[in-house]
Order: structure tokens, then C-alpha cells, then sequence
């Protein structure tokens, strides 16, 4: 028997990802009136055109974190070579806060268990939801709220007689608990499915007594 090690087998090139790259770049400037911007803009022109080594990638990424942003903005729009396309010009406005009441697919299993656990001001404003809720359901919110995964009962999340009612509750003490660090939104929004119900929404005692900002639909 004549025993021979084998020829080393060469190991497979890696495949090279294709390279991805926008094809149009944003470079945000901003200043503190419209002649400072279109000045801020010209030199920048005049800038990236006498250095045309600089990627726009780079001049990009530079502006965007390296610099102050003041009230008056604009956004150059270039090719990868800093070449112009088009320039966009805005006036910032004071910020404003909303809050949106998701609808049916971001349910989870078990979803608000620990913020439960753990802050009284979210657990208060979800008891005081499915309390008033329960009564048009089969099953308690909370068993089904927080029934584990792959349980009969968390199975019943993704019918919309629970779904609806337990997104709700949810979403409701989330607020709450970010109301109680200071975090108030100036408006809202909510699913077609919550407006559909006013009744059982006006009954829960978060609105009534703590909620200027909910004006649920007649009915």
C-alpha cells in the first residue's frame, strides 16, 4: 500500500460584491440668513471645483456631521464627481411632536411584560384600558397580552378582535409612560379600526380625565 498526501486544493476566491454608490449625493448647507447661505453655497462650489480628488462622498459626510445647522438650509444635490444637479432651499420651522397609534402587524407576544413589571405609570394606564375592554371580550386582554409565544392564547394576537384591542392598550400605556418623562405631543393620530369604535374607546378613563388631545368621532 503506497500512501501519498493529495495535492493542496486551492481555496475558492471569495466573490467580489459589486461596488454600490449613489449616483446623486446630498450636501447639506445651512446659515444664519439667505444672503450667508448663498454665499456658503458659492464657496462651496468653489471649493470642491479647485479640489476635484475629494470624493463627494467625503464633502457629504463632512458637512453633515462636522458643521452647525442654523435656520436658514439648503441641499446641493451632485453627481459622484460634484458636478451640480440641483439645489434645494428651505426656511427650518419650529418642531412639532405627533404621536401615531399603529394598527394590526406590530403585534408581539408578550409585548409590554417587562415595562409592566417595571413602571407603575404604564401598568395604571393598561390596566385602566383593558379594564374597560374586557368586557367585550372572551378572554381577559391580559392573558393574551402576555401569554407566552407559541401559546393558544398569544396565538389569539394575530386575530383582529385581539389584536386591535391589545395594540391599543399597549400603545395607550406607552404614552403614558413617555407623558410621565416630559414627552407631550402637540397632536395624534390613530387606525381607521380605533376611530371605528368610539364607544369603547371613550369609556376608558385615560381619555376622560387626562387627554385633551383625543377627540374620538361621534357615535
Amino acid at each position: 500500500m503506497i500512501l501519498e498526501q493529495p495535492e493542496p486544493v486551492a481555496e475558492p476566491e471569495s466573490p467580489v460584491e459589486p461596488e454600490t454608490a449613489p449616483t446623486v449625493v446630498p450636501w447639506p448647507v445651512s446659515a444664519r440668513s439667505e444672503a450667508a447661505l448663498t454665499a456658503q453655497h458659492t464657496r462651496l462650489t468653489s471649493f470642491t471645483q479647485a479640489r476635484p480628488e475629494v470624493p463627494a462622498l467625503d464633502t457629504a459626510y463632512s458637512l453633515a456631521v462636522g458643521r452647525s445647522a442654523f435656520a436658514h438650509r439648503a441641499v446641493l444635490l451632485v453627481t459622484r464627481e460634484g458636478e451640480p444637479v440641483e439645489t434645494v432651499r428651505d426656511h427650518a420651522t419650529e418642531r412639532r411632536l405627533a404621536v401615531l397609534f399603529s394598527g394590526q402587524g406590530s403585534q408581539r407576544a408578550e409585548a409590554g411584560r417587562e415595562l409592566y413589571a417595571r413602571f407603575p405609570v404604564f401598568a395604571e394606564a393598561l390596566d385602566a384600558v383593558a379594564s374597560r375592554l374586557d368586557a367585550d371580550l372572551e378572554r381577559p386582554l391580559h392573558e393574551v397580552l402576555f401569554a407566552p409565544a407559541g401559546t393558544p392564547e398569544a396565538a389569539l394576537l394575530d386575530t383582529t378582535g385581539y389584536t386591535q384591542p391589545a395594540l391599543f392598550a399597549l400603545e395607550v400605556a406607552l404614552f403614558r409612560l413617555i407623558e410621565s418623562w416630559g414627552v407631550v405631543p402637540t397632536s395624534s393620530a390613530v387606525t381607521p379600526s380605533v376611530r371605528s369604535r368610539p364607544r369603547t374607546w371613550r369609556g376608558c378613563s385615560p381619555w376622560r380625565t387626562r387627554a385633551p388631545w383625543w377627540r374620538p368621532g361621534p357615535g
